[in-house]
């Protein structure tokens, strides 16, 4: 089966079946890092990209791992931000009992959305800083709208689009109301993506097969933010009926 970009492609009908797969791939992949004795930041997305998660073999998990999510929604009852569904995963408590390491991106007492962005790309860039021996991996979706990692499609100005994420920045805090019901955003940028060094793509379902196919097409990223995923060395899991 033909790749994607740099995405080898995985088909099936079933989603559970998919998830499974992805889960076990991402299964084998750290536990070669753990026997590697590499240091691994895991980024993981929100949405139905968190399916496979649970499936992941506990096993391979281990204090060589630090967790957080790829991008957050400013949400000061921390209800609805990403980290807050992570926590409700069995993923995140089979991880807690392996003294895997979190990134905790809920939002403290008083601390703006800029502040939460501040944090989060400090975060990140301490521990890339810290550990030499270091791979970077995420889990990642495409939404209906062609956004990926709260990346959203900027179509009407390429200039804003590449200021916004394709600066110096690894994490941005921005206002998505005209785009997206989710408004505060913070996300990780495709500076940022393009230092991972494996990408796990899950895209199911048939309100995606639109963005699906402009996803495939050569275009810009602005049109369609998950054109950066194909840029990125890794794996894309489908349903069977978009490819």
């Amino acid at each position: 089966m033909q790749n994607i970009g740099k995405l080898k492609v995985h088909t099936d009908s079933d989603k559970i079946k998919l998830a499974k797969k992805m889960a076990n791939d991402i299964s084998l992949f750290l536990e070669k890092k753990k026997k590697q004795r590499k240091n691994v930041l895991f980024l993981v997305s929100g949405g139905s990209a968190f399916l496979p998660l649970d499936y992941i073999k506990q096993d391979v998990l281990g204090e060589y791992l630090t967790v957080c999510v790829l991008d957050e929604r400013y949400d000061k009852t921390n209800k609805n931000n990403n980290f807050s569904q992570l926590k409700k995963t069995s993923f995140f408590k089979k991880a807690k009992s392996k003294k895997v390491s979190f990134f905790d991106t809920s939002v403290k007492s008083k601390q703006s959305q800029k502040e939460l962005a501040f944090y989060f790309e400090n975060e990140i860039k301490n521990w890339y800083r810290k550990n030499k021996n270091k791979i970077m991996i995420a889990t990642a979706g495409i939404g209906p709208d062609g956004h990926t990692s709260g990346i959203m499609p900027f179509s009407e100005s390429k200039k804003k689009f590449n200021e916004l994420f394709c600066a110096k920045n690894w994490v941005v805090a921005y206002d998505a109301s005209s785009k997206n019901k989710h408004k505060k955003r913070i996300s990780t940028t495709c500076t940022f993506l393009k230092k991972l060094n494996h990408v796990f793509v899950f895209v199911f379902g048939k309100e995606k097969r639109e963005a699906f196919a402009n996803f495939k097409e050569n275009g810009n990223i602005n049109d369609v933010p998950a054109r950066i995923l194909k840029k990125i060395k890794g794996d894309i899991y489908l349903d069977k009926s978009l490819y």
